[in-house]
Formats: C-alpha cells, structure tokens, sequence
C-alpha cells in the first residue's frame, strides 16, 4: 500500500501541537479520523505501537487519520492538565483538519479513548463523529482537586436538585460562568427517607461564599467513572455497571458518589444530556469492601 505520514503542527489551546496525517492513495477518501494516544504520563505519545496499528488500519478502509501529541508532550507546547486540557486539544485537532460536512471518525487507546469519548460528546449533535474507536478504554482516573462552590440540602426528589442548581447560579452568576455542573450524592433514595444531594459548581478560582452556598476545594481523588448519555431517570443501569466493575476489579468505594453534568444542567426525563458518574475509590484489602452505598435507586 501506498502510504505518507506528513508530520507538522498546528495552533492548541495552550501553544503548538505536534500531529502527524496518514494518508493513502490506493482507497477513495472517506472522511476525517482523529486517534487519541494514551495517558502522556505514562509514556503516551501518537507513536504508540496500538495508536498506529488502529491509524493503519483506518487508512486502509480510506480515512484520512491524524495522530497528535498532547500538550507538553514532548515537542507540544503546555503542560499536563488532568484530562481536561486534552480533551480541548482533541477538539483543536478536529476544528483544524475536518471540512465542514466531514465524516468523523474518534479513536482512542486507553486514556485516549477518555479523551476521544468525551470531545465526541462536546460536539454539537450535527458534529458528532459516525463511529467510535475505543481500545481498552480506561475506566479509572485521578481527578484534581477542584475549587467548587455548593449548597446541601435534603430532597424528596431528584429533579429538586434543579432547585439547588438555580439556588447556586442565583448567588454566583455575576462571578463569572462556571466551568460545569456536578451534584455529590451523600445519601439516596432507597437509603433513608430523604435525598441528600450536594449541587455543586466548578469555579475557575476561588471566591467568596453567598446565601447559603459555601465556597471549598473538593479533594482529589482515585476514581471509577461511565459516562451515560440519557435522561437523569434512566441512569441506574449506568450505576449497577459501575458498581460491578468496582467488585469484580478488587476495589472499594470510598465515599459518595459524584456526579459531573457535561451539557450544563441534570438531563430530566426526555432529554439526552451526557453525566459522568464517579465513584471514589481505593484497592480493598483481603476482600474488605467500605460501607458506602450511595448512588441512584428509583423503586
């Protein structure tokens, strides 16, 4: 087969990215395919043997395939940003080589298929790529502590946390937007009487409370996470999956759930918003499993 990798960079988010664009003649064009390499931490970069090997293949059925380097990874301008900055980088990559109207297909190999779900999910409906190449997609990351302001409250019901959220961007709205939406689940139905939910805001840096919310860093930490596409009522499969993978991994829940709301708001029933769902967790020692059993029961 008659194959070229042009290498060259583009503007990021944060400087420079390094990209490389494999193409062939021996096959008609299909469209655009972006492949995420894994965790740079960890050694990842757009050569990673399984980066290549799924770049081949896609160039063989005809898709022009463009495999980048992170920020900070090697000659990419930046630094690591836990996640979210490379997401913002996939996003720059597609914004520069796809042409309007182009079949997209995203790829990833281990962090790279979090990164490539979650920039296919920050493109509008119209965008949104044909197919998704996800191998050994990671189920476990550390999130960074984060400044975050929140109210608490006990609820009768979920969509109450609406309440919560308009409480909060009430208070903050002249503070600058938020980066996104979340909800903390401390206590659920099916547990006690009462809900008990923490609506939280991500803020860009700290600032002073208001009413009732509190401003504060919420910790970092390890955690299990699925991403749900689908209304707020139709999640506890989502839950059962994630717990699941938990057990049958040797690991324990370490607190209470979290929940971060990608399109912005608590998708209620009908919608289609996108939640990640995060479990804290730590390595079980001798089978031993901690208590916590927060997360979303409708019966």
């Amino acid at each position: 087969m008659n194959a070229f990798t042009k290498r060259g960079e583009i503007a990021g988010p944060a400087g420079l990215l390094s990209v490389a664009v494999d193409t062939t003649t021996d096959v008609p064009e299909r469209g655009l395919a972006v492949i995420c390499h894994p965790h740079p931490l960890q050694g990842g970069t757009m050569d990673n043997k399984v980066v290549t090997t799924v770049a081949r293949g896609l160039m063989q059925r005809g898709w022009r395939v463009v495999r980048f380097d992170y920020r900070g990874v090697r000659d990419s301008q930046g630094a690591w940003d836990e996640g979210r900055g490379e997401v913002d980088d996939a996003l720059a990559v597609i914004a520069t080589h796809r042409a309007a109207g182009e079949p997209l297909v995203l790829g990833g190999f281990s962090f790279g298929g979090f990164v490539a779900l979650s920039a296919a999910t920050k493109l509008s409906e119209a965008e949104r790529p044909r197919n998704l190449v996800l191998v050994a997609p990671s189920t476990v990351k550390h999130v960074a502590p984060r400044m975050v302001a929140s109210v608490r409250d006990t609820l009768s019901s979920y969509a109450d946390a609406d309440d919560l959220f308009d409480e909060l961007s009430s208070d903050f709205k002249q503070r600058g937007a938020p980066l996104e939406r979340g909800a903390i689940w401390h206590a659920c139905a099916g547990q006690r009487r009462s809900i008990d939910c923490e609506a939280i805001l991500f803020l860009r840096e700290p600032a002073p409370g208001a009413g009732r919310a509190q401003v504060y860093e919420l910790p970092g930490a390890a955690v299990a996470y699925v991403i749900h596409q689908g209304s707020d009522e139709t999640c506890e499969r989502a839950y059962v999956a994630a717990r699941s993978w938990i057990e049958s991994r040797g690991y324990a829940v370490a607190g209470p759930s979290r929940e971060v709301y990608w399109q912005g708001d608590v998708a209620q029933d009908g919608d289609s918003g996108v939640t990640e769902i995060q479990y804290p967790i730590i390595k079980a020692v001798n089978g031993t499993y901690r208590s916590y059993r927060t997360y979303k029961t409708y019966s």
